[in-house]
């Protein structure tokens, strides 16, 4: 394990600002693409990345608070950061710093020297609210893809699946998925009953090319979090068992990753993208 972190400002409950050391714990792993082996910590979800230069300082240096929480990644020229409680923070090039007082007094932000100001601004996900996954969403793709850069790996149901999930305000969940070119059993078998209609390899394609389970949920949309315990599933051990899910919606797409596990010595998760089906 390594410590990789970044420099963050952030206010407490009586609105003065503070700095904050954050350090993450790095995992050494493949990318899965490559036989290197590299650091990485866990993924932060962002909106994009804004390109900025500093063409014309301000005057009198005054106290600000961000306009949202984003990382500050600092390309060129040197600052001086000051937080309410009065502590001085000098900044330059290569540092990450996120600005995560978006309430309160507010920091400084003092230029340094003649050298142009270039930063990366990378503004973080906003969470969605608590019901903003309520109602009935369509699957458009579920891929398999690396964990730590999300490259492709695979698609476990092809390229053109078919799956709703639902989430009614109760907090139950249903969700059913499969592949469209499902094979159809070449004998008749057209009721749940007739369990000694079809051979077995017809029923290990059936089986393996379908997915479906309910149960209750919680969601937790600050850290973007989804368990649901499982009361019924096509998959037997599933039954009892709490699925962890990590989800971000953004207008009418919901996207939904499970945790990390190695397939193939590879690190992987799956991702299931989502649009919600209109009422």
């Amino acid at each position: 394990m390594s410590e990789l972190g970044y420099l963050r400002i952030w206010t407490d409950e009586k609105g003065e600002t503070h700095f904050e050391d954050v350090v993450l714990d790095g995992a050494e792993r493949g990318s899965g693409v490559s036989s290197a082996r590299s650091l990485y910590a866990p993924l932060i979800p962002t909106e994009g990345v804004i390109f900025r230069e500093v063409v014309q300082e301000h005057g009198q240096a005054e106290a600000h608070p961000a306009p949202r929480p984003q990382f500050v990644v600092h390309l060129e020229g040197e600052i001086e950061l000051e937080v309410s409680d009065g502590e001085v923070r000098r900044v330059g090039p290569e540092t990450v710093v996120l600005v995560d007082d978006t309430t309160g007094e507010g920091h400084i932000t003092r230029s340094l020297g003649a050298t142009p100001r270039r930063t990366l601004m990378i503004p973080l996900q906003e969470p969605p609210g608590a019901d903003a996954i309520i109602g009935t969403w369509r699957l458009r793709s579920w891929q398999a893809v690396t964990a730590t850069d999300e490259e492709p790996i695979n698609e476990p149901f092809g390229t053109d699946p078919v799956g709703f999930i639902t989430f009614t305000p109760e907090g139950m969940m249903q969700g059913q998925m499969m592949a469209s070119d499902r094979p159809r059993f070449a004998s008749e078998r057209t009721t749940a009953v007739q369990f000694g209609a079809g051979d077995p390899d017809e029923i290990v394609a059936a089986f393996n090319s379908y997915l479906g389970y309910s149960g209750r949920y919680q969601a937790d949309p600050g850290a973007g979090r989804l368990v649901t315990v499982v009361e019924c599933a096509s998959i037997p051990d599933w039954i009892g068992s709490e699925q962890i899910r990590f989800f971000a919606v953004r207008g009418d797409t919901l996207t939904i990753r499970t945790p990390t596990r190695v397939v193939d010595d590879i690190e992987q998760i799956g991702r299931l993208v989502f649009t919600r089906i209109d009422r």
